[in-house]
């Protein structure tokens, strides 16, 4: 994995594997962006896409605009190494300001299903424990984000990820 808390892995790892200018035909990035800075990775796509190349983006989003708050607060607690939660508009408005046009948008969703002990590989327990936590989260869940299904019983949490997988074309200079 190339995420840290502050990037410092992934800075280094782009240090060493310098591209050069107009190298790729395509670019694939799934489930990346929420871990770096978003504009800086984009500059660099750019920088390294040819003219009318493909770059394919495939990321959990938040279900909408209105939710997307509770979300990260619940991916912030779950997840600490993600850096923010996107919705599909937040994808695109990056893709089309770093000068590309979208050609297709394809959305899925997965059921995640986990014990709660595995939050505890990868996050600090919050306060008041992560029952208490989640048992909070799943009431705010059902009232505002009601189409993520979120579920929290024994020790077992369930909901539903929303996914967008967007294709876009790297327009030409003089195009942008």
């Amino acid at each position: 994995s190339l995420a840290t808390k502050d990037g410092q892995r992934t800075k280094t790892w782009l240090r060493r594997h310098q591209f050069i200018n107009n190298y790729f035909d395509l670019v694939i990035m799934r489930q990346c962006l929420h871990y770096v800075d978003p504009q800086k990775v984009m500059a660099e796509v750019v920088r390294t896409l040819k003219i009318d190349g493909i770059i394919v983006i495939s990321s959990i989003i938040s279900p909408t605009e209105e939710t997307r708050i509770l979300w990260q607060e619940f991916k912030n607690a779950t997840q600490p190494l993600r850096l923010k939660a996107f919705t599909e508009n937040d994808l695109t408005q990056l893709l089309e300001s770093s000068g590309f046009a979208i050609q297709k948008v394809v959305h899925n969703h997965i059921i995640r299903s986990e014990d709660i002990t595995s939050l505890n590989k990868r996050a600090k327990t919050p306060e008041g424990g992560w029952d208490s936590f989640l048992t909070n989260f799943n009431r705010l869940a059902e009232n505002i984000i009601p189409q993520i299904e979120f579920s929290f019983k024994g020790k077992k949490i369930k909901y539903k990820q929303f996914w967008v997988t967007i294709w876009a074309k790297r327009k030409s200079k003089s195009r942008k």
